[in-house]
C-alpha cells in the first residue's frame, strides 16, 4: 500500500461520518412526507409532488449507501494493510502516522527516538512494500 493510500485514511472516515448524518437526515426527511389527509388514496406516484420527493430521496439514499460501502472497504483494507505488517514497531508507527494523525516528532518522542529516526523507519518500510507489490 502507498503512503498516498494510507493518507486518504483520515478523509475517508470524515466522508463516513458526514454521509451517515447525510442517511439519517434523509430517513428523518422520509418520515416527514405526509402520510394521509384522512381521504383514501391510491399508493404514492411519481407523478405526484409527494411520490416524486419519496422516489428522490430513496435515489440519493440508495447512492449514498453504495458510496458509504466503498469508503467501509476501503478503510477496512487500510486497516488491514496495518494489522497485518509483521514489525509491530513498525506497524505502531504507521498506526500514530496515518491512522491517529501524528507528527513526526509526536511519535518519536512516544517511542522513544528521534522524529528522523521513525520517518525513516516508516519511508524504508513502504518503500519495500511498494516496490515488493510492483514485482
Amino acid at each position: 500500500m502507498s503512503e498516498k493510500e494510507l493518507r486518504q485514511y483520515y478523509w475517508i472516515q470524515r466522508e463516513i461520518e458526514r454521509l451517515y448524518e447525510e442517511i439519517q437526515e434523509l430517513r428523518f426527511q422520509t418520515l416527514m412526507i405526509p402520510l394521509s389527509d384522512g381521504m383514501p388514496s391510491p399508493p404514492y406516484s411519481p407523478s405526484d409532488g409527494v411520490g416524486e420527493l419519496a422516489v428522490a430521496i430513496v435515489a440519493l439514499q440508495e447512492q449514498l449507501c453504495k458510496r458509504l460501502a466503498d469508503l467501509q472497504r476501503k478503510r477496512a483494507a487500510i486497516e488491514a494493510f496495518i494489522a497485518g505488517i509483521e514489525d509491530m514497531e513498525i506497524a505502531k508507527i504507521v498506526q500514530m502516522r496515518f491512522l491517529e494523525l501524528l507528527s513526526w516528532r509526536e511519535i518519536g518522542d512516544r517511542l522513544g527516538y528521534d522524529y528522523t529516526v521513525v520517518y525513516k523507519k516508516c519511508r524504508k518500510y513502504l518503500s519495500k512494500n511498494l516496490q515488493q507489490m510492483q514485482h
